[in-house]
């Protein structure tokens, strides 16, 4: 479980101020955003406002397809995402 400092609507982007060493291992991730962090989209990321590297950046759980194109779930982290918004 990690927090996020800041969501992407516009993508289902999440901005996690760590390196993604951190939940990679997890089956399920679960994050934690504040509503008030919830942006528009990419665009609106407060780069000056305090964010600093390393910061990663989630949409969904973790994909992969190898030559035969079959998609893989979970092969590079999580294979399920939960975002919890709250007030």
């Amino acid at each position: 479980m990690t927090g996020a400092s800041w969501a992407v609507a516009e993508t289902g982007t999440l901005v996690i101020e760590a390196s993604r060493r951190l939940f990679i291992t997890s089956g399920t991730h679960i994050a934690i955003v504040s509503a008030v962090k919830l942006l528009s989209s990419l665009d609106d990321l407060p780069l000056a406002d305090g964010l600093t590297p390393p910061f990663t950046l989630v949409t969904g759980p973790s994909r992969t397809a190898d030559i035969e194109r079959v998609l893989v779930l979970g092969a590079h982290g999580p294979r399920r995402l939960v975002v919890l918004l709250h007030k």
